[in-house]
């Protein structure tokens, strides 16, 4: 009697270098981008946007040349430029607010000293 059964959903196809680079690459480009434009996330994006772009180079090494290598070596770049861009903007941002506290007249001692008075006399809350 001979065995009748059989794996439905089996993937028989080989195994082709370089796909799990690429599709790591995919999803990191694709987590780098979700997080710049959902999050605001600077720095994150710009390390898993040069994580996602070395994926993508392991995979073209390797020999794939699939649209998975591709979308995720374009995710990449993107989530990376745009990591950058939100860093860089918010750096400026950073700066241009110590400059104009130094030329308000503000002092960073007499605004640390008021808030930790303020905390210790409870006022801030009442």
């Amino acid at each position: 009697m001979e065995n009748s059964y059989h794996e439905p959903n089996r993937d028989t196809r080989p195994e082709q270098p370089g796909r799990s680079a690429a599709i790591t690459s995919l999803v990191l480009g694709g987590v780098a981008v979700g997080l710049w434009l959902l999050d605001g996330a600077a720095l994150l994006p710009v390390i898993l946007g040069i994580v996602g772009l070395v994926f993508a180079a392991k995979a073209k090494k390797a020999g794939y040349t699939g649209d998975l290598r591709t979308a995720g070596f374009v995710l990449s770049l993107i989530g990376l430029i745009g990591g950058a861009l939100a860093l860089v903007a918010a750096l400026t941002t950073i700066v241009l607010m110590g400059l104009a506290f130094d030329a308000g007249g503000f002092s960073w001692p007499e605004i640390w000293a008021d808030f930790f008075d303020s905390l210790s006399d409870n006022s801030m809350f009442f």
